[in-house]
């Protein structure tokens, strides 16, 4: 019983298990043992399951939630670490909860953020004021700007069951719930950039060219607060590889919903102006950024997900997914049964 409980303690406090935001709520073992269990008044139909599972979503489809800046986010890319033990029984339901840690990445045009100049324009000659004049963009509101999360605590819970079976062939339905609320790390601005005209006229007049430098803004006491949820219905169908492995492939569909809360941040940046006449005479007297962090939700709430998993008669199973449509996103994981 010993080695039971060390196993199930660093499954749930190692840092290089993996879990995934929305984990995989089909526990294919269900199959393993298709008995008629169903007296509540014995322990015998109960077992306990340790594992760890790898969750990477390259693209999480979401889009600002604010009405009056509506925009898709380029692309969220979520990386989940934890321990997962669930408790079964029958081989026919369960729950289940995830401990470990998460950290996520944004990248989408600044315009998305409402991003904006709000500078002070100086002009020093008539020249300049004829630049200002035509309204010559000096900076890229679709630049690429990218938020950025340090690794943090996150946690997952939820339950399945088998609805249906017929043979080899199940049917199965589930809900889980994932949180984490890891801090921002930095924020990447776009700022100026090397436009045609601006870089013709300098260069004519002065012989320097307009030069580009992102600005990094660090929020420390600022947080990506990350809620999900998700239902489902699965299919799988059990083969016989040999008398002690089985593999079982399965196709799910699933409906899903994302809360994302930034409290609506505001980023600000005042960098050093990169554009000058002669190397010494700025443009701006103040070249100033902002862009305001909405927050943000599921763009899709429908997607579908495949994979085969493996299930072993020494009580071991792994198995692989991939999902999509609302999400694109591989997943790997690894369970022992007690």
């Amino acid at each position: 019983m010993r080695h039971y409980f060390c196993l199930i303690s660093i499954c749930l406090g190692s840092h290089f298990c993996c879990a995934l935001p929305v984990l995989n709520p089909w526990e294919y073992a269900l199959l393993t043992h298709p008995s008629s269990c169903f007296l509540l008044d014995s322990w015998s139909g109960f077992s306990l399951r340790a594992g760890v599972l790898g969750d990477y979503v390259s693209d999480r489809k979401l889009e600002v939630s604010a009405f009056s800046v509506p925009s898709d986010i380029y692309q969220t890319s979520l990386s989940t670490y934890q321990g997962l033990l669930t408790l079964n029984w029958c081989e026919r339901f369960e729950i289940y909860a995830g401990l470990g840690s998460t950290q996520l990445e944004l990248f989408t045009p600044a315009s998305s953020f409402n991003y904006q100049f709000t500078g002070v324009l100086q002009n020093i000659t008539l020249l300049f004021t004829a630049f200002s004049r035509n309204n010559y963009p000096i900076f890229d509101p679709n630049g690429l700007m990218s938020v950025s999360s340090i690794s943090a605590f996150s946690y997952t819970l939820g339950g399945s069951g088998v609805i249906c079976s017929f043979k080899n062939l199940a049917l199965s339905a589930s809900g889980s719930y994932f949180y984490t609320n890891p801090p921002i790390a930095e924020v990447v601005l776009p700022t100026t950039i090397q436009n045609n005209a601006i870089s013709s006229f300098v260069e004519e007049f002065s012989g320097d060219s307009p030069t580009v430098a992102p600005s990094v803004v660090y929020l420390p006491n600022s947080s990506f607060k990350y809620q999900e949820w998700q239902t489902d219905l699965c299919l799988a169908y059990a083969i016989y590889i040999s008398r002690s492995l089985k593999a079982v492939p399965f196709a799910a569909i699933e409906w899903s919903g994302v809360f994302a809360t930034f409290a609506n941040a505001l980023v600000s940046s005042t960098p050093p102006s990169p554009l000058t006449v002669d190397g010494s005479t700025p443009l701006f007297g103040e070249n100033a950024f902002t862009a305001t962090l909405y927050n943000l939700r599921q763009q899709r709430n429908f997607g579908f997900t495949i994979g085969t998993s493996f299930v072993g008669k020494d009580r071991f199973a792994a198995g692989v997914e991939w999902r999509f449509i609302n999400e694109t996103a591989f997943c790997v994981d690894l369970n022992m049964s007690f």
